[in-house]
């Protein structure tokens, strides 16, 4: 049965967590991104991707990352072009 509406799991240090959790939910990932994108603006900011496992998450976080780059900028809200991901 699910807890606060998260499926629970026999072993909560695998499955649906970290970053696939984020991936899953990506408007609530980009919104996550867009306050990082604008803090970035005041300093200097490295993004850690939490318990990554596979090159296609980096990407689809990296694709959720220009999504957010773009709409920030669509609405006059500069941003820096490039934020290492760890």
């Amino acid at each position: 049965m699910p807890i606060g509406g998260y499926p629970t799991e026999a072993n909560p240090y695998l499955g649906w967590r970290a970053i696939r959790m984020c991936l899953d939910q990506p408007e609530l990932f980009k919104t996550q991104l867009r306050a990082l994108l604008r803090a970035a603006q005041h300093g200097d900011l490295r993004i850690l991707l939490p318990l990554v496992v596979s090159l296609s998450e980096v990407r689809a976080t990296r694709a959720l990352l220009k999504e957010a780059r773009a709409e920030l900028r669509a609405r006059g809200i500069a941003t820096k072009d490039f934020i290492p991901l760890a």
